[in-house]
Order: C-alpha cells, then sequence, then structure tokens
C-alpha cells in the first residue's frame, strides 16, 4: 500500500502545484468457476470499461493461469490514435485493486499507478492453498477503482519521477492466442472499424484506425479504391506471426515483449517496412545498447539496408573502438568480401581516430 506522507499528491503539494480535478470509477468483475474456466482457457477477459476524463482510453482486466499462479493484469488502450493526441497527459492513473474469494479464503490488494507501458504489473496468488488445492466451484471478484488527478503544473521529469516509484522491472509477455482475446474484447461493439489481417496462416482482427494512425503505409492502404479498402484485408506473406503479434502488442498497449536480439532485429525490419517510426526508434535503440563483437556486423549492414544514420554511426563508433578484437576474425574476412564499402567506411573510420 502507499505510505500518505509518501504519496504522489503529497509531493505536487510539497512543491507548490495544484490540484485540478480528481475523478474516480469503480468497476467490479465476477468470474463464476474462475478455477476450471482457466484450467481449460488460460486466459479470459473482462468486458471494457471507461474512466471519467479519459473518454479515448479503453480499461479491462486480464485473467491468466501459468503453471500453479494466476495473474491479474489491468490494461489501457484506446481506439484511435489520432485522438491520443488530444487527451490530457498531465494525469496520475491510480489503481486500487482488491481479489476476493470467499470459499478459499483469498483476498488480495494492491494500489499501483498505470504506467507508459498500458499494461501493469500482475497481481499474483497461487492456485494451490498451503496442501489442498482451490474449490473449483468458487467464484472470483475484482473489485478495481481508477483514481485520476490532473494537475495544473506537470513538468515532465516530475512525472517521470512520480512513475519511477510505482513501476517494476515487469515486461508483458503475451501469446499470439492471448493478443488475440485481448483484441477481441477491443473490438467488440466495433466492428465496423475492423480490418482482417491474413499473416502465414494466421489472423488478427483490429481496428482499421488504430492501424492507420501508427503506420503511414497502412493509412495509404486505404486512402483510394484499393483492394485493401474495398474488402477490409491485408495479406502479409514476408513476415512472421510472432513478429506481427509484436507490433499490434505495441500499437494497442504500448509495449512488446522482452526483446531479444534476433526479436529487435525482425520487429525492427517490419517496423522499418511500415513505417512504425516509434517501434523502430524503440528496436534500433535496444540495438544500440547490446552491440557486441558478435552482433556489431550483422547491426552495421542492417542500419546501411534500412538508410539508419544513427543506428550506422553507433556502430561504426562500437567498431572503431573494438576494431582490435574485430576486424582480426574470420567473420571480418567474410564481411570485406560481401559488404567492401562498409568494410572500407570501417577502416577509414580506424585510420582516423588511429592517427588523432
Amino acid at each position: 500500500m502507499i505510505n500518505a506522507e509518501n504519496s504522489d499528491e503529497d509531493l505536487f503539494r510539497r512543491r507548490g502545484l495544484l490540484t485540478l480535478e480528481s475523478t474516480s470509477r469503480t468497476v467490479i468483475w465476477v468470474v463464476e468457476n474462475y478455477h476450471s474456466v482457466l484450467v481449460s482457457e488460460h486466459s479470459i477477459c473482462s468486458n471494457t470499461f471507461r474512466v471519467p476524463t479519459l473518454s479515448n482510453f479503453l480499461f479491462y482486466m486480464s485473467l491468466t493461469l501459468s503453471e500453479d499462479t494466476f495473474s491479474l493484469n489491468v490494461i489501457r488502450t484506446v481506439k484511435n490514435s489520432f485522438s491520443l493526441l488530444q487527451t490530457n497527459m498531465n494525469s496520475v492513473i491510480k489503481v486500487s485493486i482488491t481479489l476476493t474469494d470467499t470459499l478459499n479464503q483469498i483476498q488480495l490488494s494492491k494500489e499501483f499507478v498505470m504506467t507508459k507501458d498500458n499494461t501493469s504489473s500482475p497481481i499474483n496468488f497461487d492456485k494451490k492453498d498451503g496442501s489442498e488445492k482451490l474449490i473449483n466451484e468458487a467464484s472470483l471478484e475484482v473489485r478495481c477503482t481508477m483514481t485520476v488527478t490532473d494537475f495544473e503544473s506537470f513538468q515532465a521529469c516530475q512525472k517521470k519521477e512520480i512513475i519511477r516509484k510505482f513501476e517494476s522491472n515487469y515486461v508483458p509477455s503475451i501469446t499470439t492466442a492471448e493478443l488475440k482475446d485481448h483484441l477481441e474484447v477491443i473490438l467488440d461493439g466495433d466492428e465496423n472499424n475492423c480490418v482482417t489481417i491474413f499473416v502465414q496462416g494466421d489472423v488478427f482482427q483490429v481496428h482499421r484506425a488504430v492501424l492507420c494512425s501508427n503506420s503511414s503505409v497502412f493509412a495509404a492502404m486505404f486512402e483510394h479504391d484499393t483492394s485493401e479498402k474495398i474488402n477490409n484485408r491485408i495479406y502479409i506473406d514476408d513476415i512472421s506471426v510472432e513478429t506481427i503479434g509484436e507490433i499490434l502488442s505495441f500499437m494497442y498497449f504500448g509495449s512488446t515483449s522482452k526483446l531479444s536480439l534476433q526479436k529487435a532485429i525482425d520487429v525492427y525490419t517490419a517496423a522499418d517496412k511500415y513505417a512504425i517510426l516509434r517501434l523502430k526508434k524503440k528496436c534500433s535503440d535496444f540495438l544500440i545498447s547490446n552491440l557486441s563483437k558478435e552482433s556489431v556486423l550483422d547491426i552495421l549492414v542492417l542500419a546501411d539496408r534500412h538508410g539508419d544514420d544513427e543506428l550506422k554511426k553507433s556502430t561504426v563508433k562500437f567498431l572503431v573502438n573494438e576494431a582490435a578484437n574485430v576486424i582480426e576474425s574470420d567473420e571480418f574476412l567474410l564481411f570485406i568480401e560481401n559488404e567492401s564499402e562498409l568494410a572500407r567506411c570501417i577502416i577509414l573510420h580506424t585510420l582516423k581516430n588511429t592517427s588523432k
């Protein structure tokens, strides 16, 4: 729980900032026989709901069973990213959750602040209580209260300081099947805005407005009488299902699952193809911060192919600093044969650096 003397409101008052407005909404989600349902379905979602003063956002809850642990997340998304620009971002969204299962004598409470990732860290409770299994017929009641406080003066650095107190290192990781469940919840009642993406034998139902507001390439598909606009269908055959899932997760929830080197490269390439600039930048930053002598040549080629001067500059700088460890390798000899112009660029930078 949050101590009163350390609350965000007190911090603002100490700095002389005035609270403009504070509004809240409480919703109750009751899941009958939740143990049995989750054993068979693994993940279920509540209906969406809105919160006063945040009309551009949709919120909902997700309950998941993983091995012997139940996890509840609160998720924020937006149907139309165009309207997001008009949303008041000078707000703190505090969430208070109470889970109650009277048959199994389970009651958990947690408070947190919604972060920029749009998916809360999980509230976990065990499938087993001691040595006894949970009673299958039990119902779970989830009471969620969301309080939105707007402030008159709210500098970016102050907002980061407040949110940093509540953020965890949790990185949401969502499977393709779970993503489809989430999209089904968000699309409910808005079928006229639906586009079907076909990718390598799989299908995703998404909002046309979300696609177009995040990608100028997708937007161009619906500007004229194209087959995509007429049929509300997009066919993608050169990108994996997992990569498309990461793109959609970023569009809707503002985050991807935990990146690896190969995943970052795959998502970077797809984000560049569809001009999803914020996601491309996120992947580029990850690649820069994870440069190594084993990966640097591949990332340099990637940067060159996609015309990414910032990524290329960082990669060349790393190569110059690690020249002794890279240039003598067999990989670099092969690199010279296949990428002679890039190799020449590296050697010239190395010579300039040596002559200083």
